[in-house]
């Protein structure tokens, strides 16, 4: 019979805030953002940074269990994984462990570090281009007569 993996450690408020502020403070250092004092709306795991009409929400999911990023540009959301090249993408591995959410706050930080410089320089060329994607392939349908 398999051993049962412990589940991974969940952060408290303050050591997911120190773990954001630990991995992100590049954000504020090498591209001049400004860490905001409030968090996301209804989520107070989360840490948003800004730079004029641009920004970069890191907030934690699942109670606990996972932490996902969004990039922000007035009004318009992006999530992260979108700006990462589809051959770079990495698909889930059922039997690896899953990293705890401390953890995946250290990729996302790199994923920025690695996939989104231009976005964080103010070149959102290929932001465009993945949100209207994003849009075009969630835009709701009228159902057709064979449905």
């Amino acid at each position: 019979m398999p051993k049962r993996k412990d589940p991974p450690v969940r952060p408290t408020l303050d050591e997911f805030l120190a773990g954001c502020h630990a991995a992100c403070d590049f954000l504020v250092r090498e591209f001049a953002f400004v860490r905001m004092d409030t968090p996301r709306e209804y989520n107070p795991f989360s840490v948003r940074y800004r730079k004029g009409e641009l920004g970069v929400d890191v907030y934690g999911e699942s109670w606990g269990e996972s932490a996902s990023c969004e990039l922000v540009r007035g009004s318009d959301s992006l999530y992260l994984g979108l700006l990462i090249p589809r051959s770079q993408r990495k698909k889930p591995d059922r039997k690896a462990a899953r990293p705890g959410q401390l953890e995946q706050i250290q990729e996302i930080a790199a994923f920025l570090k690695r996939h989104a410089v231009d976005y964080l320089t103010g070149d959102c060329a290929r932001f465009d281009t993945a949100l209207a994607e994003w849009r075009r392939i969630t835009r709701h349908r009228e159902p057709s007569e064979a449905q």
